[in-house]
């Protein structure tokens, strides 16, 4: 169940094979065959992060440590968690992390044990992901995930040494990997240039039936792929664009813009040009 913008749950129907995909994936492009797998379980098991640690853990014959609802936010607990069960993965929001990692340099504490760290489910900022690679960047693998629920939970992840990191901003969303790809588009579907902002569109086996007796909007959010005949496409409502070296830079929703005089303004670069003064 994803809950989307408007706060009512809708249940997404995910194929089998789009989730075998997946787990495939992150096996080959998390490179979970080349350290034990012992993650740290932090979503709630309505959610499709859930489902996609199950995939990267027992999928791989690793361990899924649950933490308790209330530790999370402790940084203390936290980190004892991380210490006490050895953990090698671990996947949360910016907003988590991010303080978290600054807990963890403020008081010197020891995380030797992990291999890869994911902030995923919301945009980080250039300025806290360089903190994060500056400091932990060389005993650990640290990589910016993005997905949706509609196209089985990952579709990419941002993986590129810091020289090729934007100064400002958010962190970009990679390319697509194995169960995705993905299509830059206006209003009519038609391509957009390279820079040019544009919906980002879904397409490949990771891409859901639709919605639960919802048949309305799976008409309107999963759409036939005028680029690919047979396939539907998964319209995400996210505004993006690519970037030259073949990344995508993901802006924020669509439904976050708005119009001044005819203008399309983004509100983050609004905030972005207070927070120069």
């Amino acid at each position: 169940y994803t809950s989307g913008t408007t706060g009512q749950p809708k249940g997404v129907m995910i194929e089998h094979r789009s989730l075998v995909n997946t787990a495939a994936a992150y096996r080959r492009d998390y490179r979970l065959d080349q350290f034990p797998v012992r993650l740290l379980q932090l979503a709630s098991f309505s959610f499709d992060v859930f489902v996609g640690d199950i995939a990267r853990t027992l999928y791989n014959g690793g361990m899924m440590v649950i933490c308790p609802k209330e530790d999370r936010i402790d940084p203390t607990r936290l980190h004892g968690w991380i210490r006490d069960y050895e953990i090698t993965v671990f996947e949360s929001t910016p907003a988590l992390i991010v303080p978290f990692m600054q807990h963890i340099a403020d008081h010197g504490l020891d995380i030797g044990s992990m291999e890869l760290l994911i902030t995923s489910s919301d945009s980080c900022s250039v300025t806290d992901y360089r903190v994060l690679q500056e400091r932990f960047g060389s005993s650990m693998r640290i990589i910016n995930a993005y997905g949706v629920t509609e196209a089985a939970i990952d579709s990419s992840y941002y993986d590129e040494p810091l020289s090729k990191l934007p100064e400002k901003g958010s962190v970009p969303i990679g390319q697509a990997w194995l169960n995705a790809r993905f299509y830059i588009v206006d209003a009519h579907l038609n391509p957009v240039p390279v820079g040019v902002l544009g919906e980002l569109c879904i397409g490949g086996i990771g891409v859901a039936r639709g919605y639960l007796n919802r048949p309305e909007l799976t008409e309107e959010k999963f759409v036939p792929n005028p680029f690919v005949p047979g396939e539907r496409l998964y319209r995400t409502g996210d505004l993006a664009r690519w970037m030259e070296d073949g990344n995508v830079d993901f802006i924020g929703r669509i439904d976050h813009q708005v119009k001044i005089r005819g203008y399309r303004i983004e509100l983050g670069e609004i905030e972005t040009a207070m927070l120069r003064f």
